[in-house]
Protein backbone atom coordinates (compact mmCIF):
# COMPACT_ATOMS: atom_id res chain seq x y z
CA UNK A 1 0.00 0.00 0.00
CA UNK A 2 1.55 3.24 -1.18
CA UNK A 3 0.70 5.93 1.40
CA UNK A 4 2.37 8.97 2.83
CA UNK A 5 3.20 9.14 6.54
CA UNK A 6 2.35 12.86 6.81
CA UNK A 7 -1.36 13.61 7.19
CA UNK A 8 -4.07 15.04 9.46
CA UNK A 9 -7.59 13.96 10.32
CA UNK A 10 -10.40 15.36 12.46
CA UNK A 11 -13.62 13.75 13.63
CA UNK A 12 -16.58 14.69 15.84
CA UNK A 13 -19.46 12.72 17.32
CA UNK A 14 -22.36 13.25 19.72
CA UNK A 15 -22.62 10.79 22.58
CA UNK A 16 -25.39 10.20 25.11
CA UNK A 17 -24.24 12.92 27.50
CA UNK A 18 -21.05 14.16 25.81
CA UNK A 19 -19.66 15.47 22.54
CA UNK A 20 -16.31 14.10 21.37
CA UNK A 21 -13.61 15.66 19.19
CA UNK A 22 -10.65 13.60 17.96
CA UNK A 23 -7.70 15.02 15.99
CA UNK A 24 -4.97 12.78 14.58
CA UNK A 25 -1.69 14.04 13.15
CA UNK A 26 0.95 11.68 11.73
CA UNK A 27 4.55 12.40 10.71
CA UNK A 28 7.60 10.38 9.60
CA UNK A 29 9.06 7.68 11.84
CA UNK A 30 10.85 4.38 11.28
CA UNK A 31 8.29 2.54 13.40
CA UNK A 32 4.76 3.02 14.66
CA UNK A 33 4.64 5.36 17.64
CA UNK A 34 1.25 6.39 19.05
CA UNK A 35 0.99 9.29 21.49
CA UNK A 36 -2.49 9.96 22.90
CA UNK A 37 -3.52 13.07 24.81
CA UNK A 38 -6.75 11.97 26.46
CA UNK A 39 -8.90 13.49 29.25
CA UNK A 40 -8.66 11.79 32.63
CA UNK A 41 -12.26 10.61 32.46
CA UNK A 42 -11.60 8.69 29.25
CA UNK A 43 -8.26 7.04 30.08
CA UNK A 44 -9.91 3.61 30.33
CA UNK A 45 -10.37 3.74 26.55
CA UNK A 46 -6.69 4.40 25.77
CA UNK A 47 -5.88 0.72 24.96
CA UNK A 48 -8.88 0.45 22.63
CA UNK A 49 -7.88 3.61 20.81
CA UNK A 50 -4.33 2.35 20.31
CA UNK A 51 -5.63 -0.92 18.91
CA UNK A 52 -8.01 0.93 16.58
CA UNK A 53 -5.21 3.16 15.23
CA UNK A 54 -2.68 0.33 14.93
CA UNK A 55 -5.20 -1.57 12.82
CA UNK A 56 -5.12 1.18 10.18
CA UNK A 57 -1.55 2.57 10.36
CA UNK A 58 1.66 0.55 10.24
CA UNK A 59 4.38 3.20 10.51
CA UNK A 60 4.84 6.82 11.60
CA UNK A 61 4.55 8.95 14.71
CA UNK A 62 0.84 9.37 15.37
CA UNK A 63 -0.26 12.11 17.77
CA UNK A 64 -3.88 11.87 18.94
CA UNK A 65 -5.66 14.69 20.74
CA UNK A 66 -9.07 14.07 22.32
CA UNK A 67 -11.51 16.47 23.92
CA UNK A 68 -14.80 15.63 25.61
CA UNK A 69 -17.48 18.23 26.28
CA UNK A 70 -20.42 17.37 28.59
CA UNK A 71 -23.79 18.45 27.17
CA UNK A 72 -26.40 19.62 29.70
CA UNK A 73 -29.91 18.16 29.56
CA UNK A 74 -29.05 15.52 26.93
CA UNK A 75 -30.34 12.17 28.10
CA UNK A 76 -31.38 13.60 31.47
CA UNK A 77 -34.51 12.61 33.39
CA UNK A 78 -36.40 14.91 35.80
CA UNK A 79 -37.02 14.12 39.44
CA UNK A 80 -39.96 15.76 41.25
CA UNK A 81 -39.49 16.55 44.94
CA UNK A 82 -43.06 15.90 46.17
CA UNK A 83 -42.16 16.35 49.84
CA UNK A 84 -40.89 19.85 49.09
CA UNK A 85 -44.09 20.57 47.17
CA UNK A 86 -46.22 19.55 50.20
CA UNK A 87 -44.05 21.64 52.51
CA UNK A 88 -44.46 24.63 50.21
CA UNK A 89 -48.25 24.19 50.10
CA UNK A 90 -48.46 23.94 53.89
CA UNK A 91 -46.29 27.01 54.28
CA UNK A 92 -48.49 29.02 51.91
CA UNK A 93 -51.68 27.75 53.63
CA UNK A 94 -50.33 28.83 57.01
CA UNK A 95 -49.34 32.18 55.56
CA UNK A 96 -52.82 32.77 54.13
CA UNK A 97 -54.48 31.87 57.41
CA UNK A 98 -52.15 34.10 59.41
CA UNK A 99 -53.00 36.99 57.10
CA UNK A 100 -56.71 36.27 57.18
CA UNK A 101 -57.07 35.21 53.55
CA UNK A 102 -59.74 32.71 52.54
CA UNK A 103 -59.43 30.06 49.81
CA UNK A 104 -56.79 27.60 48.57
CA UNK A 105 -53.25 28.09 47.40
CA UNK A 106 -53.24 27.86 43.58
CA UNK A 107 -51.43 24.97 41.92
CA UNK A 108 -49.73 27.35 39.46
CA UNK A 109 -48.01 29.11 42.35
CA UNK A 110 -46.49 25.86 43.60
CA UNK A 111 -45.64 24.60 40.09
CA UNK A 112 -43.75 27.82 39.36
CA UNK A 113 -41.07 26.74 41.80
CA UNK A 114 -38.23 25.47 39.55
CA UNK A 115 -36.39 23.88 42.45
CA UNK A 116 -39.09 21.19 42.65
CA UNK A 117 -37.69 19.59 39.47
CA UNK A 118 -34.05 18.51 39.30
CA UNK A 119 -32.34 16.85 36.32
CA UNK A 120 -30.97 13.39 36.90
CA UNK A 121 -28.27 12.04 34.54
CA UNK A 122 -28.50 8.32 33.86
CA UNK A 123 -25.46 6.30 34.91
CA UNK A 124 -22.64 6.58 32.34
CA UNK A 125 -22.46 3.29 30.43
CA UNK A 126 -18.79 2.68 29.43
CA UNK A 127 -19.81 0.92 26.22
CA UNK A 128 -22.07 3.81 25.24
CA UNK A 129 -19.26 6.27 25.92
CA UNK A 130 -16.80 4.14 23.93
CA UNK A 131 -19.22 4.02 21.00
CA UNK A 132 -19.33 7.83 20.90
CA UNK A 133 -15.57 8.20 21.21
CA UNK A 134 -14.93 5.45 18.64
CA UNK A 135 -17.23 7.13 16.12
CA UNK A 136 -15.22 10.36 16.34
CA UNK A 137 -11.91 8.46 16.12
CA UNK A 138 -13.05 6.51 13.05
CA UNK A 139 -14.03 9.74 11.28
CA UNK A 140 -10.62 11.24 12.07
CA UNK A 141 -8.87 8.09 10.85
CA UNK A 142 -10.84 8.05 7.61
CA UNK A 143 -9.86 11.65 6.90
CA UNK A 144 -6.25 10.93 7.85
CA UNK A 145 -6.01 7.91 5.53
CA UNK A 146 -7.61 9.84 2.66
CA UNK A 147 -4.97 12.54 3.04
CA UNK A 148 -2.21 9.92 3.20
CA UNK A 149 -3.31 8.49 -0.13
CA UNK A 150 -3.65 11.93 -1.71
CA UNK A 151 -0.12 12.86 -0.61
CA UNK A 152 1.18 9.55 -1.97
CA UNK A 153 -0.24 10.34 -5.41
CA UNK A 154 1.87 13.49 -5.48
CA UNK A 155 4.97 11.46 -4.58
CA UNK A 156 4.28 8.73 -7.11
CA UNK A 157 5.07 10.94 -10.08
CA UNK A 158 8.47 11.78 -8.57
CA UNK A 159 9.22 8.09 -7.98
CA UNK A 160 8.30 7.17 -11.54
CA UNK A 161 10.48 9.93 -12.94
CA UNK A 162 13.50 8.87 -10.86
CA UNK A 163 13.02 5.19 -11.74
CA UNK A 164 12.87 6.07 -15.44
CA UNK A 165 16.16 7.96 -15.09
CA UNK A 166 17.72 4.94 -13.38
CA UNK A 167 16.53 2.67 -16.18
CA UNK A 168 18.10 4.98 -18.72
CA UNK A 169 21.34 4.91 -16.73
CA UNK A 170 21.34 1.10 -16.68
CA UNK A 171 20.72 0.96 -20.43
CA UNK A 172 23.54 3.41 -21.11
CA UNK A 173 26.00 1.48 -18.92
CA UNK A 174 25.00 -1.81 -20.58
CA UNK A 175 25.72 -0.23 -23.96
CA UNK A 176 29.13 1.10 -22.88
CA UNK A 177 30.30 -1.99 -20.95
CA UNK A 178 31.47 -4.18 -23.90
CA UNK A 179 33.54 -1.39 -25.46
CA UNK A 180 35.03 -0.59 -22.07
CA UNK A 181 36.09 -4.21 -21.64
CA UNK A 182 37.65 -4.31 -25.12
CA UNK A 183 39.59 -1.15 -24.37
CA UNK A 184 40.94 -2.68 -21.18
CA UNK A 185 41.93 -5.82 -23.08
CA UNK A 186 43.84 -3.77 -25.65
CA UNK A 187 45.65 -1.87 -22.91
CA UNK A 188 46.57 -5.12 -21.19
CA UNK A 189 47.80 -6.67 -24.44
CA UNK A 190 49.93 -3.60 -25.19
CA UNK A 191 51.54 -3.73 -21.76
CA UNK A 192 52.32 -7.43 -22.04
CA UNK A 193 53.76 -6.94 -25.54
CA UNK A 194 55.91 -4.06 -24.38
CA UNK A 195 57.16 -6.14 -21.48
CA UNK A 196 57.91 -9.12 -23.76
CA UNK A 197 57.97 -8.43 -27.54
CA UNK A 198 57.71 -12.13 -28.34
CA UNK A 199 53.96 -12.43 -27.82
CA UNK A 200 53.89 -16.09 -28.82
CA UNK A 201 55.73 -16.91 -25.62
CA UNK A 202 53.10 -15.02 -23.62
CA UNK A 203 49.88 -16.36 -25.13
CA UNK A 204 49.05 -18.42 -22.05
CA UNK A 205 49.84 -15.56 -19.74
CA UNK A 206 47.80 -13.17 -21.87
CA UNK A 207 44.82 -15.56 -21.92
CA UNK A 208 44.94 -15.92 -18.14
CA UNK A 209 45.20 -12.17 -17.58
CA UNK A 210 42.32 -11.53 -19.99
CA UNK A 211 40.15 -14.08 -18.16
CA UNK A 212 40.93 -12.49 -14.80
CA UNK A 213 40.32 -9.01 -16.19
CA UNK A 214 37.02 -10.00 -17.80
CA UNK A 215 35.83 -11.48 -14.52
CA UNK A 216 36.82 -8.37 -12.58
CA UNK A 217 35.18 -5.99 -15.05
CA UNK A 218 32.06 -8.03 -15.77
CA UNK A 219 29.06 -6.02 -14.52
CA UNK A 220 26.34 -7.98 -16.30
CA UNK A 221 25.08 -9.57 -13.07
CA UNK A 222 24.94 -6.22 -11.30
CA UNK A 223 23.02 -4.68 -14.20
CA UNK A 224 20.58 -7.60 -14.23
CA UNK A 225 19.97 -7.31 -10.49
CA UNK A 226 19.58 -3.55 -10.77
CA UNK A 227 16.92 -3.98 -13.46
CA UNK A 228 15.16 -6.49 -11.20
CA UNK A 229 15.23 -4.06 -8.26
CA UNK A 230 13.72 -1.30 -10.40
CA UNK A 231 10.93 -3.64 -11.49
CA UNK A 232 10.35 -4.68 -7.88
CA UNK A 233 10.19 -1.03 -6.82
CA UNK A 234 7.47 -0.38 -9.39
CA UNK A 235 5.49 -3.42 -8.24
CA UNK A 236 5.62 -2.17 -4.65
CA UNK A 237 3.81 0.98 -5.73
CA UNK A 238 0.85 -1.27 -6.59
CA UNK A 239 1.06 -3.49 -3.50
CA UNK A 240 -1.98 -3.76 -1.21
CA UNK A 241 0.21 -3.90 1.91
CA UNK A 242 2.26 -1.04 3.42
CA UNK A 243 5.53 -0.94 1.48
CA UNK A 244 7.71 1.75 3.09
CA UNK A 245 10.12 -0.62 4.84
CA UNK A 246 10.45 -2.82 1.74
CA UNK A 247 11.15 0.22 -0.41
CA UNK A 248 13.93 1.22 2.01
CA UNK A 249 15.49 -2.23 1.63
CA UNK A 250 15.21 -2.20 -2.19
CA UNK A 251 16.92 1.20 -2.34
CA UNK A 252 19.77 -0.15 -0.20
CA UNK A 253 20.19 -3.08 -2.60
CA UNK A 254 20.12 -0.76 -5.61
CA UNK A 255 22.79 1.39 -4.01
CA UNK A 256 24.95 -1.68 -3.41
CA UNK A 257 24.72 -2.72 -7.08
CA UNK A 258 25.55 0.78 -8.33
CA UNK A 259 28.57 0.98 -6.02
CA UNK A 260 29.80 -2.38 -7.30
CA UNK A 261 29.38 -1.24 -10.90
CA UNK A 262 31.37 1.89 -10.17
CA UNK A 263 34.14 -0.12 -8.54
CA UNK A 264 34.33 -2.74 -11.31
CA UNK A 265 33.93 -0.61 -14.42
CA UNK A 266 37.10 1.48 -14.50
CA UNK A 267 35.72 3.72 -17.23
CA UNK A 268 35.22 7.48 -17.26
CA UNK A 269 31.82 7.48 -19.00
CA UNK A 270 30.48 4.69 -16.83
CA UNK A 271 31.75 6.45 -13.71
CA UNK A 272 29.83 9.57 -14.69
CA UNK A 273 26.68 7.50 -15.18
CA UNK A 274 27.22 5.89 -11.78
CA UNK A 275 27.42 9.32 -10.15
CA UNK A 276 24.17 10.27 -11.85
CA UNK A 277 22.59 7.04 -10.66
CA UNK A 278 23.64 7.74 -7.08
CA UNK A 279 22.03 11.16 -7.33
CA UNK A 280 18.75 9.61 -8.43
CA UNK A 281 18.98 7.04 -5.64
CA UNK A 282 19.48 9.79 -3.08
CA UNK A 283 16.33 11.49 -4.33
CA UNK A 284 14.45 8.18 -4.04
CA UNK A 285 15.80 7.64 -0.53
CA UNK A 286 14.68 11.08 0.64
CA UNK A 287 11.21 10.65 -0.84
CA UNK A 288 10.89 7.14 0.60
CA UNK A 289 11.31 8.53 4.12
CA UNK A 290 7.70 9.71 3.88
CA UNK A 291 6.20 6.38 2.76
CA UNK A 292 4.31 4.30 5.30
Amino acid sequence: MFRSMTAFGRGQSHGQNEDYLVEIHSVNSRRLEIVINIPVGLTEFDPRLRKLIAGSISRGRVAVSISCQPVPNRGEALRLDTEMARDIKRAYDDLMKSLGYEGQVSFSLIASRHDLLTPVKPPADPEVRWAGLKAAAEKALAQLLAMKEAEAKNLRGDFEEDLADLEQMVASIAELAPASLETRKEILQTRITEASPDLDDNQDRFAREIAILADKLDISEELTRLKSHIAQFRSLLEDVEPCGRTIDFVIQEMNREINTIGAKANDLMISRLVVRGKTELQKLREQAQNIE
